[in-house]
């Protein structure tokens, strides 16, 4: 496979060491992902490639840069795609506080069966919520059904 640079449109090929996620994945006994984080200097795709699909990541966030956006990324999008993910449909950029401009060249990508708020944990807390309000409503039932002296 071609390294960033030539895929780019640059003459200048440069060989570079990389990780297999396969191996780093197995030989570390992980198995899901909740984050990752690609940000690489030079072309996200070259890291999308050699991903393992075996591996569930719910979320990508996959910095862009703009040099290489114009060439690759929508092949990116497709491969994100073809895998199973969707571009999320909210905007990162509203937790980079002040620096927003370091986050503007991200993507984010969701496992498409993937909810960040299990309806489990969803009903927990609301029960938080509502055990409390609950009580309050019967006392205050009880409060009124007493009769005044």
């Amino acid at each position: 496979d071609a390294t960033p640079a030539a895929r780019a449109g640059s003459e200048e090929v440069i060989q570079v060491d990389c990780i297999n996620f396969h191996e780093l994945f197995k030989g570390n006994i992980i198995t899901a992902v909740d984050v990752m984080v690609i940000h690489v200097p030079g072309d996200p795709l070259a890291v999308i490639l050699q991903m393992d699909w075996q591996i569930v990541v719910d979320v990508f966030v996959i910095r862009m840069e703009p040099r290489y956006a114009s060439t690759t990324a929508n092949r990116m999008r497709n491969t994100m795609e073809e895998h199973g993910y969707v571009k999320a449909l909210w905007d990162i950029r509203r937790w980079c506080g002040e620096d927003a401009g370091g986050c503007m060249p991200n993507e984010v990508y969701m496992r498409k069966d993937f909810n960040p708020h299990p309806l489990k944990e969803m009903r927990r807390k609301v029960r938080q919520v509502a055990q409390p309000l609950t009580r309050k409503r019967r006392l205050l039932e009880r409060m009124e059904a007493t009769p005044r002296n």
